[in-house]
């Protein structure tokens, strides 16, 4: 399921797009909220 779901996203795209440190803390902050919901 969730190798799929990474498949559909081109994550190699959005990095080099976002920086380094902003894409640790929106890593931070979806999946510390998505632990939090569960």
């Amino acid at each position: 399921m969730t190798e799929k779901y990474y498949e559909a996203i081109n994550w190699n795209d959005m990095e080099d797009r976002v920086d380094k440190s902003a894409w640790a803390r929106l890593n931070d902050i979806i999946w510390g909220t998505s632990q939090r919901l569960r």
